[in-house]
């Protein structure tokens, strides 16, 4: 085997090794369920209609229900569709129960070899556009553990999967030797299935595709005259496939360009909160997931050049940029119920390709800045990825899926208690924590670290080589490098306490006797009995994970008076998973009604003369039991959804909303 096919081997085998150890092992959100639901209904009944189920699906003009999404995912699903029957009918009624459904387990995997594929494939890449071997490895290893395709691979949506196509068409059309028709064929194929998978990313990415062909074509005209068969080659599998699509969706909706989505998603006026989401958020910002990408867009223009400029260049950075404009104009342009801006990742993926252009600088060695950046900023990244892997995701979305515009929301601090119970997100960790599985659960652990053992010994000289050069190159600034390596202590410190100092100020702004009286009932009508009674400095409550007040539903009913420093206008701010109702002199100002997952923030401004003014304040949870539908069966999880509540203030003169301090309340007498 030939050295640099040895090595994406060993990277594919590395990588699906660290992502099935991260597997959560069901579905991570409502979308999941029509692509599960299609396979099963292709592989067993050879249609596309799928059971009518609560979740995300379609009705079409004939009655029939399916899924709104495209049938590509569901091929790739198929063999692993075939694994999880297999385990259905083999595994043991313990396993079972940790798998919850064995067919819904081994489709859940999916991502994760597509993922470790997305990987080796761009190892090959960075080859191919003239980087050496370490560089293209060290360029693959940051992008697997330091970028958002971590994430993306322990989700089931099909974002992944456009980035290994796309991946495959750069990889067959950049180079410039000499290549057979299979490779132009085999290209056309990868784009044709985009449009199977994802019908709008198929017409984003192919202007790109059509840049690389032309400029593929225009140097094989300088040395045959194949040039018309080669374009036949890849058009021929491209028109395939889109009419495919077509036809897919012509058979569900009557019409082979609906797709089942509302007309009104898009539009102009969603590109600038759209770009500025991508690039700024501190929820979704592409910069949060990718920190790496800072660097590499430093290095676009050599790329650019060493790409060799003209149709080449041009189509392979339209790939890169035409996603983050097209899906600026989709309303839902932050991807919903996942983490990081996942409609970003096949371009995310090739913008990394520059990180070698940094990497090959030859000022690399002119200060320690520079690896310092790099290895600092890939810290960074691996970070976000683990503090978010080891978080539910439901919990976070429900605590601030509307708040993905303040800092607040970032979840480099939001999701610092998933590191606390990475045991609740995944699923391996739970396996080793149950009691009946001991001998089961060592083979299982054994796969993953057979993948990467054979991974790591595959890659054993260039790791070695790279190592042993990244320490020659420590000792040559060892000074320096203690006092960025201090600094970066200090800085993960000081996250690291951000919790423990907020809680002692809390403590230290809260005064004897100050809060408001909160009675606590095991129901969500706020009736008989008061299960506890107390008094409650600060209004502002998570009560997801183990702060829960009773293991089921619940209401709170706090009372009391606050007082106003001053006379004037005050806007109360209430955000609330649940419901939630403010009352100031028995006049009722704010009613947060939210029965869908998610934090809900209503603000209303009321004026009020200095003094007390009585308050009530009272919240009810949301439902606790989630259902699913898999092949017509619905399954019901006990599930306590995520709730929590604030109130906030804005007295006259300040300028931001702010928790309600303790000393302005008064409990009730």
């Amino acid at each position: 085997m030939a050295p640099t096919s040895r090595t994406s081997l060993s990277l594919f085998l590395l990588f699906a090794g660290i992502y099935l150890l991260t597997l959560r092992g069901t579905h991570t959100s409502v979308d999941d369920i029509p692509r599960y639901n299609l396979t099963n209904a292709l592989m067993t009944k050879g249609t596309i209609e799928i059971p009518r189920s609560r979740m995300v699906a379609a009705t079409s003009v004939d009655g029939r229900t399916y899924s709104k999404y495209g049938i590509g995912m569901s091929l790739v699903m198929a063999p692993l569709w075939l694994v999880g029957q297999g385990l259905d009918k083999t595994a043991s009624e313990a396993l079972r129960q940790v798998m919850e459904q064995p067919p819904i387990f081994a489709m859940s995997t999916t991502n994760q070899w597509l993922g470790a594929l997305a990987c080796a494939l761009l190892f090959l890449i960075v080859r191919r556009v003239g980087f050496c071997d370490r560089t293209a490895l060290l360029v693959a290893l940051t992008t697997g553990l330091g970028s958002m395709l971590w994430l993306s691979a322990q989700t089931s949506f099909e974002n992944i999967l456009v980035a290994v196509l796309i991946e495959i068409v750069a990889l067959a059309l950049i180079g410039s030797e000499p290549t057979m028709w299979p490779a132009f064929a085999g290209a056309g194929a990868a784009m044709g299935f985009v449009f199977l998978t994802r019908w709008a990313d198929g017409w984003i990415f192919l202007p790109g595709a059509v840049g690389l062909l032309i400029a593929r074509l225009r140097h094989r005209v300088g040395q045959d005259h194949r040039g018309p068969a080669l374009a036949v080659a890849f058009a021929g599998p491209l028109l395939l496939g889109i009419g495919l699509a077509m036809a897919y969706n012509h058979a569900r909706f009557l019409d082979p360009f609906e797709l089942g989505y509302d007309d009104d998603n898009t539009s102009w006026r969603f590109l600038p909160r759209g770009v500025f989401g991508f690039l700024f958020s501190p929820a979704k910002s592409v910069f949060i997931f990718t920190p790496l990408l800072v660097l590499a867009i430093a290095r676009f223009s050599r790329l650019w050049k060493r790409i060799g400029g003209g149709p080449r260049a041009a189509g392979f950075f339209w790939m890169i940029g035409a996603p983050l404009l097209a899906y600026s104009c989709f309303e839902t342009w932050d991807g919903g119920w996942c983490f990081g801006p996942r409609y970003l990742l096949p371009s995310v993926v090739l913008a990394m390709v520059a990180l070698g252009e940094w990497i090959e600088d030859e000022r690399w060695r002119e200060g320690l800045w520079r690896p310092a950046a790099f290895v600092g900023l890939f810290a960074v990244g691996v970070y976000a990825q683990w503090v978010c892997l080891a978080s539910n995701f439901n919990d976070y979305s429900d605590n601030y899926y509307f708040f993905r515009y303040y800092p607040e929301a970032c979840p480099l601090w939001a999701c610092l208690k998933g590191l606390c119970h990475p045991r609740e997100n995944l699923w391996l960790l739970k396996l080793l924590a149950s009691s009946d599985l001991r001998l089961t659960r060592v083979v299982i652990l054994l796969i993953p670290l057979g993948f990467i053992s054979a991974g790591i010994a595959g890659l054993r000289k260039e790791l070695f080589s790279t190592c042993a050069a990244a320490i020659e190159r420590i000792r040559e600034s060892a000074p320096t490098l203690r006092t960025i390596v201090l600094l970066t202590a200090a800085l993960v410190a000081l996250i690291a306490l951000t919790k423990v100092a907020e809680t002692a100020w809390r403590k230290m702004q809260t005064p004897a006797g100050s809060g408001l009286h909160a009675d606590y009932h095991p129901n969500t009508r706020w009736a008989d009995p008061v299960a506890e009674s107390k008094c409650d400095p600060w209004l502002d409550f998570d009560w997801s994970g183990t702060g829960r007040p009773f293991q089921g539903d619940f209401s709170v009913r706090w009372e009391g008076s606050i007082e106003a420093p001053t006379g004037g206008t005050y806007f109360f701010a209430l955000d609330a998973c649940g419901t939630a109702t403010l009352s100031l002199d028995d006049q009722l100002l704010i009613v947060n009604y939210w029965p869908q997952p998610g934090r809900r923030m209503i603000v209303r401004s009321i004026p009020l003369a200095g003094g007390r003014h009585s308050i009530r304040l009272e919240f009810a949870s949301s439902p606790a039991v989630d259902f699913y539908g898999f092949n017509g069966t619905f399954f019901g999880r006990t599930r306590f959804a995520p709730t929590g509540l604030r109130l906030r203030w804005k007295p006259p003169g300040a300028l931001f909303l702010r928790t309600v301090p303790p000393r302005v309340l008064r409990p009730k007498q």
